[in-house]
C-alpha cells in the first residue's frame, strides 16, 4: 500500500517509478560464457514531464536538434478580449524617439529591476529533483554493471557533472536571450504614473494608450508573443509547464501592475548558451545587446497620449510642441489625465 501511494505521486509527475527487479534484464548469450545484460532508465519520464525543454535535454543530442525552430504562441496565455485597453508609462524623450524612429524599444529581461524574473515555483524545483536523482540512480547501476563484466563493457566513467548548477545556469541564461516591454491593461493607474514616470519629477510623465487588437496588429510581422502576464504564489501551487513560463508569470505582490508583455525570445541564443553550460560548445555565446528595436508606428497604432496628473501645465505644453512637430495628426490626441485636476475639478 506503501509502495502504490509512492509510485502514484510520481505519475502525477509523470514519471513512473519501477522496481529493483525491473532494472536490470538478463537476456540469452550471444556468445557462449559472454553474458549480454540490457540496461533500463531507473525513471520514465512521460511526455508530461518532459513539457519543459530545460528539464528533458539529451546529454547526447545537440542542443538544435531537441528545440530547433522559432518560438511558437504561447500556449498557456489566458484570454483577454481584442478592446482590452492598454497603457504604456514612459517619458517624453522615450515617447518622441518612438516616433522620429519608428521602432519599439525592449529590455533584456535580466536588466529589469524585479530579482524575481525567470524564477520558477518550489514545485518545478522539487519536481527537478525528482528527474535529477533518477539520471543519478541510472548512473550509478551502469557502472555497477559494467564493473562486474570488465572484459565486455568498457563505459568510462562520467565526469562529475552540478546538473543543479547546470539548471539555474540554463534559467538565467534564458532572462539573458529575451526581451521584453511591458503594458498596463486595464484603466489609468495613479501608482503606475509614481513607479514609472520620473521625468523631473515624481509621477511627471506620458502615457500611451491603445487597445490588445491594435497592439498585436502592429507587430505581427515580428517573431513576438504578446501575453497577458498571470500572478500568482511561488511557494505553493503547481509546477510550470511550458519554458516561457518563467517569463508570463509573477508573483502575487505585483498583480497591481496588470501587466501584459510583449516579449522576444532569441532560442537561437538559449540554444548556444545551453551548449556551452552542457560542454557541446567550448565557448560561451556574446551577449545580447541590453536592448533591441523593433520597427512600429506608434502613431498608427495609439489611440491617444496621456499627459500625467502630475504635470505641470509648462511641460503638458512643451509635450503637445514637441509632438506637434514630428505628427500632427498624433499632437490633437494628446490628453490631460483624468486624474488631474485640472481636467475633472474635484467637488465636495
Amino acid at each position: 500500500q506503501r509502495r502504490s501511494s509512492h509510485n502514484a505521486r510520481y505519475e502525477k509527475l509523470g514519471i513512473t517509478a519501477i522496481t529493483r527487479r525491473s532494472i536490470l534484464r538478463r537476456l540469452p548469450d550471444t556468445q557462449a560464457g559472454s553474458p549480454k545484460v540490457v540496461l533500463l532508465a531507473a525513471v520514465h519520464v512521460s511526455p508530461i514531464a518532459a513539457r519543459s525543454s530545460l528539464l528533458t535535454l539529451d546529454d547526447n543530442e545537440t542542443c538544435q536538434e531537441k528545440m530547433g525552430g522559432h518560438v511558437q504562441v504561447y500556449k498557456n496565455r489566458p484570454v483577454m478580449p481584442p478592446d482590452q485597453l492598454l497603457w504604456h508609462y514612459t517619458s517624453r524623450n522615450a515617447l518622441v524617439a518612438m516616433i522620429n524612429e519608428g521602432r519599439m524599444r525592449l529590455t533584456r529581461i535580466d536588466a529589469f529591476e524585479d530579482p524575481f524574473e525567470g524564477s520558477v515555483p518550489r514545485q518545478s524545483i522539487e519536481d527537478q529533483g525528482v528527474i535529477l536523482r533518477g539520471g543519478e540512480m541510472m548512473q550509478m547501476v551502469t557502472e555497477s554493471v559494467a564493473s562486474h563484466y570488465p572484459s565486455h563493457y568498457n563505459i568510462p566513467k562520467v565526469q562529475y557533472r552540478d546538473r543543479w548548477g547546470e539548471m539555474t545556469q540554463r534559467r538565467r541564461a534564458m532572462t539573458r536571450s529575451a526581451h521584453a516591454i511591458c503594458w498596463r491593461a486595464g484603466d489609468e493607474s495613479e501608482a503606475m504614473w509614481k513607479l514609472y514616470c520620473k521625468d523631473g519629477a515624481r509621477g511627471q510623465g506620458l502615457a500611451i494608450r491603445t487597445t490588445l487588437g491594435k497592439l498585436e496588429q502592429s507587430v505581427s510581422r515580428h517573431d513576438v508573443i504578446v501575453s497577458p502576464v498571470i500572478y500568482r504564489h511561488y511557494h505553493t501551487g503547481f509546477a510550470f509547464t511550458d519554458d516561457l513560463d518563467a517569463f508570463m508569470h509573477k508573483r502575487n505582490g505585483f498583480s497591481h501592475e496588470s501587466e501584459l508583455r510583449l516579449l522576444a525570445y532569441n532560442k537561437a541564443h538559449y540554444l548556444a548558451h545551453a551548449s556551452f553550460i552542457g560542454g557541446h560548445a567550448e565557448l560561451e555565446p556574446d551577449p545580447l545587446p541590453t536592448h533591441s528595436y523593433l520597427e512600429w508606428s506608434l502613431c498608427d497604432t495609439v489611440d491617444s497620449v496621456v499627459v500625467s496628473p502630475y504635470s505641470t501645465p509648462e511641460y503638458e505644453g512643451e509635450t503637445k510642441r514637441a509632438i506637434g512637430v514630428l505628427s500632427a495628426s498624433l499632437a490633437q490626441r494628446v490628453e490631460l489625465s483624468e486624474l488631474s485636476e485640472r481636467r475633472y475639478e474635484a467637488h465636495f
